[in-house]
């Protein structure tokens, strides 16, 4: 039910005080119901008038914005991953000759089966699409992926080595092999930050979906959630990008 809603000229905090005051006026003498809370878009001006108008109600911060406020950075840092995996990816040079080939009037293509699946694999991952949405930090999730081919890989050199014997595609097993690994390496800090990052999310998502707790327990978990994580920010262990989302 819509309550009230008016067009204003500016955002400042004065305009949106004189706003809520009406609003506030209207639902104590129309509807006659208690205020318990508010949710907003967390503009500076927004949260104190809020708190001037309405001192004693919960003050929420849409879900939209609540993740543009307090994870932009790592935000950021995961759509930069994800735009730099899929560059890397499109980049392979086995990930292309067949079609280099096919231009020239050639044909190409890897000998066994097990070769033919990692580049099929590779090929996906390098059409995955990022979320503008995203509070899963699908960027990470990609390389997660590609370490994984990556593990695989590596498991496989190993076990032809030990045999000796030389193997068709050797050549492009293992030059794949080394992109990859030389790709993680360079981003294995910010895989760092953003697991983590992702470690914090996960937890307080479990809090909040539990529905066989209390309103009391719940908001206990959130209390020392909410201490645990200022107590990490006292430690140096952690990336520029996790002590931003900490600090907000």
């Amino acid at each position: 039910m819509k309550i009230y809603a008016k067009r204003l000229t500016s955002e400042s905090k004065i305009q949106i005080k004189e706003y809520l005051t009406d609003v506030k006026q209207r639902i104590k003498t129309e509807l006659k119901v208690e205020m318990i809370g508010v949710i907003s878009d967390a503009l500076p001006n927004q949260r104190k008038a809020i708190a001037e108008v309405f001192p004693e109600a919960f003050h929420c911060l849409c879900h939209y914005h609540f993740y543009n406020y307090v994870f932009k950075a790592p935000k950021d840092l995961n759509i930069n991953l994800m735009a730099q995996t899929r560059k890397f990816l499109r980049s392979l040079y086995y990930l292309n000759k067949e079609k280099i080939y096919a231009n020239q009037g050639k044909h190409w293509g890897p000998k066994l089966s097990f070769t033919k699946e990692i580049l099929i694999l590779l090929r996906s991952l390098s059409n995955g699409k990022p979320r503008p949405k995203d509070p899963f930090l699908v960027g990470a999730e990609l390389f997660s992926r590609l370490t994984d081919i990556y593990f695989l890989l590596q498991e496989f050199i190993t076990a032809i080595d030990a045999t000796g014997k030389y193997f068709e595609d050797d050549r492009v097993v293992r030059g794949v092999y080394l992109k990859i690994k030389e790709f993680i390496e360079v981003n294995k800090s910010n895989i760092r930050e953003l697991e983590k990052i992702k470690s914090y999310l996960l937890e307080i998502k479990d809090i909040l979906n539990d529905d066989e707790i209390s309103a009391e327990i719940a908001l206990e978990f959130l209390e020392r959630y909410c201490k645990r994580l200022a107590e990490i920010q006292l430690k140096e262990d952690f990336g520029i990008v996790e002590a931003n989302s900490l600090r907000n």
